[in-house]
């Protein structure tokens, strides 16, 4: 089909697009690349198996193992599509027809598993006007062929719809009140209770699955095996995890004991597993036990020691995606502690997705990588495309992996320990002569010499990197750091280095989507004055918080399973200045039946082009001469309701030079930098020392000019200075400090305090409801007219700006902020809301908090214009702290908190693009 519709010129594309959707309700598939076809070379069942006769054969049959990239580099003049049209039709008019749909949770739909409610969400976030924008030209083709521009995002059904499941995890319960020889019954918990379902005859079950189980039900009989009971705590068996090994059909049987210690659950375990492999012995691939006393939910413990080998042996084995089991190309090895894809075979087609959206050559970095699936087929698909088209590579350059799960790590190095040495580099350790241990020079102090250095630089190190910054190739990598796994959190990982230098990035988080750190590091813009690296040490002349760990990536595949973070994380990465655009977005049903989707995004951009990051260096040297340059003020946005006051970062301390402070505000003089003063807290992070303070009102007055509005400082109270003033109509040592303190920070070129007067600044908050608290507040505002008083909103606070609201008239010196996170940076969900009340109490302004930061400024900016709108303010400000902060780690592994100019210009940068504010004249092209 494919080739007809290039012969046609696309003529036919309307009507085939028009049937597909009419009996399908999916898009048709693309014919942009190669669609795989089954293999003839599939892993065949077992013998033992196939002797057991036909009945059980069927019932045990192993599905089809990863397909062989052999069948799918030429196309046949369009049978690939075709086959995989129809493969994807079958798929969607295929029904279930389960007979425990309707009583078990499992599944919410029984045929046309692809209409449910996530895709549809899906489709609609990708259809959006605020995605669309951020779709590279290229990747818009769906227009010619599939219709309107929401068919960028595509939808496959990866394999049947039926017995696809190959490992499950099950909850256990007695099976009887009144009697331990009824045995144990197996299943799931019922909708909103404890209670557990047998579902003996699941049809997404693999039948190994349904097999295991009836066999366990029946053992726990024979050896009246005790279930654990939830209200008293008794019993022992409490879920069972089978997973099966799709080359033989055999299931690895984890059995989870209530018990701390494994001799706990003697003699039961060994009677019980005695029964097992008397009753089936070919059924059982292994059989593990895992301890977990806990009265929570969690199925296993998080502590690795807890699991214990039964019987059998201790990895599984599964072929890597795209390999040719007959050729020996390589193994995945899982054991039972390590995360496995529920539906491993149609986990082999998003395999395939990713490593086609590698570019030839790439060095990839995986984050959240597990066994390394997804970096390991492609590292063999790339490695056998080379080999075939005769060059002189090996395929991908190098590959890194990450997780945090020392086991991970050990599955790994079997992986590719098991590869062809040509793709990975490696010689198998029973041929190398020291049985592969890795032994350092020895030096003559008796040290022994490290592999690879943290942080002295050798003279090769300095070379390379000298060659690089010339535009010259450096030497040949070392073959034994072509394929490497790190045990580290994403988030160490980067910061480790494992992405310097990296072409692509794969993220496969778990459902919350990317850490933090993660999303803050890819949504860096590239710094044109970085030098390549592809080690840390390389970059130690610069300092830490400066370095993007992310520099090079120009390709970024996010695997998803949680949608609703995926959408967020998107929101963050489009709009961050990094540079990012979609190139495809497809969702896999890799749990049919369920309402779930497991979404491929491909990001690109061009490090060529010139990012905020690099305008930033040269924004610090171009500064001094825009200073003189008066800027243009801005015109707002479409809605002329309300216009932004400031934009506030709060939190500036003497990590960062006040200098930079003063150069960004007399460019955007809508900026306004908060400083925190806490005495008991004073020289910490985020609480600058009276020296930096000082240094930076000395700046700030030389540069003061008669055309420039004076730089916007603000003061946050917190602590005794709270205290202080909130005593001080009953107290005159009180009253005096404040006072003094007050005058200080006017002489300073302080122009606001905000009155932090929360539990979590230090602040005694017993006697805020008072009168005599209301006093104070009333008297300091009246003997300090020149200062700006911020009154925080939110419940903590509820008792003193509920009392401020019932006087008659306020000083016109007072203004409210909301911010329920009660300056913690919890991010505030949903639409912003303005009180009116406080509008009009105050001189028709309104200050928003909470959780703000250069991933969602834009939204909260909107949220924030939009409420302020609604309430009738004139003018509103919005205030960031934590958001603005990132924290770095010195060569000693020492992390630090510090005030981050990189974001704080990231949010200045997007709230121009919002038109709320203007870049100077030289900045605004």
């Amino acid at each position: 089909m494919a080739g007809r519709l290039r012969h046609t010129g696309g003529l036919l594309a309307p009507l085939i697009a028009l049937q597909w959707r009419d009996s399908t309700g999916l898009a048709p598939p693309r014919y942009t690349h190669h669609v795989h076809r089954p293999s003839s070379s599939s892993f065949e069942p077992s013998p033992t198996l196939m002797a057991r006769g036909a009945g059980q054969s069927d019932r045990r049959r192993a599905p089809p193992a990863f397909y062989d990239d052999d069948d799918f580099f030429h196309d046949d003049g369009g049978g690939a599509a075709d086959d995989e049209y129809y493969t994807q039709r079958e798929r969607q008019s295929a029904a279930i027809e389960c007979p425990h749909f309707g009583t078990c949770p499992g599944c919410v739909r029984d045929n046309n598993v692809a209409d449910i409610d996530v895709i549809d969400s899906a489709k609609l976030y990708f259809a959006s006007r605020s995605v669309q924008k951020h779709i590279l030209p290229a990747s818009r083709r769906s227009g010619d062929l599939f219709g309107d521009d929401g068919d960028f995002f595509q939808v496959r059904i990866p394999s049947p719809v039926t017995q696809w499941r190959t490992q499950a995890k099950l909850a256990v319960a007695p099976a009887s009140t009144w009697s331990r020889a009824a045995g144990c019954k197996v299943g799931l918990y019922q909708r909103n209770s404890h209670d557990v379902l047998s579902i003996p005859d699941c049809k997404v079950h693999h039948p190994s699955i349904n097999a295991a189980v009836e066999a366990l039900v029946k053992a726990t009989q024979q050896v009246r095996t005790p279930a654990y009971d939830e209200d008293s705590g008794e019993g022992l068996l409490r879920y069972v995890q089978c997973q099966v090994e799709l080359s033989t059909g055999k299931v690895c049987l984890s059995l989870v004991m209530n018990a701390e210690k494994f001799k706990e659950t003697q003699p039961h375990l060994s009677r019980l597993t005695k029964e097992l492999k008397k009753t089936d012995p070919e059924l059982w691939h292994s059989i593990w036990c895992h301890c977990n006393d806990s009265r929570g939910n969690a199925i296993f413990a998080r502590d690795a020691t807890r699991w214990h080998p039964v019987d059998g042996p201790p990895y599984l084995r599964e072929g890597i995606p795209g390999s040719d089991p007959e050729k020996r190309e390589g193994l995945l090895y899982f054991s039972p502690h390590v995360f496995r894809q529920g539906n491993l075979e149609g986990f082999g087609e998003i395999a395939r997705e990713v490593r086609e959206a590698i570019p030839e050559g790439s060095a990839v970095c995986e984050l959240y990588a597990g066994v390394g699936l997804l970096g390991l087929s492609a590292l063999l698909h790339h490695g056998k495309l080379a080999e075939r088209e005769g060059s002189d590579g090996v395929g991908l350059k190098w590959l890194r992996c990450s997780d945090e799960n020392p086991e991970n790590a050990r599955c790994f190095e079997r992986a590719a320990n098991s590869m062809p040495k040509e793709l990975t580099g490696r010689t198998p350790k029973k041929f190398q002569k020291d049985g592969g241990k890795k032994k350092g020079r020895r030096r003559r102090g008796g040290g022994r010499g490290k592999q690879e250095s943290d942080g002295e630089v050798s003279i090769k190190d300095l070379m390379d990197s000298m060659m690089a910054e010339d535009g010259t190739a450096p030497p040949e990598d070392d073959p034994e750091e072509r394929v490497t796994y790190m045990q580290a959190n994403a988030a160490a990982a980067l910061y480790r280095g494992q992405g310097l230098g990296a072409d692509v990035i794969i993220v496969d988080p778990p459902r919350k989507g990317l850490d933090e750190a993660v999303l803050q590091q890819l949504s860096r813009p590239r710094n044109k004055n970085q030098p390549y690296a592809e080690k840390p040490n390389m970059l130690s002349h610069l300092p830490r918080h400066t370095v993007n760990w992310t520099n090079d990536a120009r390709t970024l595949i996010y695997v998803s399973c949680g949608f609703d973070a995926l959408a967020r994380d998107l929101d963050g990465l489009l709009t961050s200045g990094a540079g990012w655009k979609l190139e495809s977005a497809t969702g896999y049903v890799l749990f049919p039946g369920s309402n779930h989707v497991e979404t491929v995004v491909v990001l690109r951009r061009d490090c060529d082009g010139v990012g905020t990051e690099g305008v930033r260096r040269l924004f610090i040297l171009c500064l001094v001469l825009l200073c003189l340059v008066p800027p243009r003020r801005s015109s707002g946005m479409a809605l002329h309701e309300a216009r932004l006051e400031a934009l506030g970062f709060c939190g500036a301390d003497d990590s960062v030079n006040p200098r930079h402070l003063a150069l960004i505000a007399q460019s955007y003089p809508l900026v306004e930098w908060g400083i925190l003063f806490r005495p008991d807290k004073e020289g910490t992070p985020r609480y600058a020392s009276e020296e930096w303070v000082t240094r930076l009102s000395h700046i700030l007055k030389a540069g003061e000019a008669p055309d420039r509005p004076p730089v916007r400082l603000a003061a946050h109270l917190c602590g005794s200075h709270v205290n202080e003033l909130l005593c001080s109509s009953f107290e005159p040592n009180h009253a005096e400090a404040i006072d003094a303190f007050l005058v200080q920070l006017k002489e300073w070129g302080f122009r606001r305090v905000q009155v932090n007067a929360t539990a979590v600044n230090g602040v005694l908050t017993g006697r805020l409801g008072e009168e005599c608290t209301l006093q104070s507040f009333l008297r300091t505002t009246a003997a300090h007219t020149g200062l700006e008083f911020i009154v925080q909103r939110n419940d903590e606070t509820r008792p003193m700006w509920n009392s401020l609201l019932k006087m008659d008239k306020l000083h016109e010196n007072v203004v409210f902020l909301h911010d329920e996170s009660k300056g913690t940076g919890k991010e505030v969900t949903g639409a912003l809301t303005a009180d009116p009340q406080f509008v009009a109490a105050s001189r028709r302004t309104v200050g928003f908090a909470g959780g703000i930061k250069p991933t969602n400024v834009r939204a909260m900016a909107k949220k924030a214009l939009e409420a302020s709108v609604a309430s009738r303010a004139s003018n509103f400000w919005i205030d960031m702290e934590s958001g603005v902060r990132s924290t770095v780690v010195d060569s000693s592994g020492r992390a630090e908190d510090i005030f981050d100019l990189a974001k704080c210009y990231n949010c200045i940068d997007i709230i121009c693009e919002a038109g709320l504010m203007q870049h100077p004249a030289g900045l605004d092209g």
